[in-house]
């Protein structure tokens, strides 16, 4: 489950990536190929361009069922995505974990 893989940093993310590269690849240069910055799950989640629209559908759907979500920042939307004990949350969090790395995995084909 790909939302369990973000969880455990069993992704794919330049973040991890640069980990098992040889010689280890600098953190400052463990960039998102599309933004820029460096990759890291929280980018991944809350700030990549790439996903806006995804990103959008997402918290529309978690502020339809926890109003208050849209008052807290990314930071905070972040943790409670990914520790908020709700099913229908977690699955909501999980497809869009798929789709965003499925988007990330055909614009690499792509480059």
């Amino acid at each position: 489950m790909p939302y369990q893989d973000l969880r455990v940093n069993s992704h794919t993310l330049e973040i991890e990536r640069g980990r098992h590269t040889d010689p280890t690849t600098p953190i400052e240069k463990r960039l998102c190929h599309h933004c820029k910055v460096v990759e890291t799950e929280f980018h991944f989640v809350t700030e990549c361009t790439l996903y806006s629209t995804e990103r959008s559908i997402l918290f529309s759907k978690i502020a339809n069922q926890f109003p208050d979500f849209v008052d807290l920042d990314n930071v905070c939307k972040f943790k409670f995505m990914l520790t908020f004990p709700d099913e229908q949350l977690l699955s909501s969090v999980g497809k869009f974990v798929f789709q965003c790395f499925e988007k990330r995995n055909s614009v690499s084909q792509i480059k």
